[in-house]
């Protein structure tokens, strides 16, 4: 059910996302086709969650490298990090998935997820 849940936010905050930055956007989006994929059943999906880590990585080191304006650019760091942090919970996830079998990575997910979206709604960007 969890995972259901973590998986239904992947839309509504890549929408969310849109409108700060496409790229984020966009691996939100190939994330949440990777998570139908491995529903049916192809474990390798699991590996785009790499994908939206490194977005997160190009998003923050964008934002710090050629900054706009504060508002802006705090947002669009704030995500880079998060996204990168989860990339990171994704690696640990997916070594103790291999050794026990659980996956937890949604219990991780959900609040990176519900963080973004606050982040991406109560801002406008410029």
């Amino acid at each position: 059910m969890i995972d259901i849940l973590s998986d239904l936010l992947l839309f509504p905050v890549a929408i969310l996302a849109w409108r700060w930055s496409k790229l984020v956007s966009c691996s939100l989006q190939l994330a949440l086709i990777a998570s139908v994929a491995v529903r049916l059943g192809i474990e390798e999906a699991r590996a785009v969650s790499v994908l939206t880590g490194l977005v997160g990585a190009i998003e923050l080191g964008a934002a710090l490298e050629f900054p706009t304006d504060a508002d802006a650019t705090m947002h669009r760091a704030k995500v880079g990090a998060l996204l990168l942090a989860s990339m990171a919970t994704d690696g640990a996830s997916w070594l103790l998935f291999k050794v026990t079998g659980d996956w937890c990575l949604p219990s991780v997910q959900i609040p990176v997820l519900i963080a973004v979206g606050w982040i991406c709604l109560k801002g406008d960007p410029k």
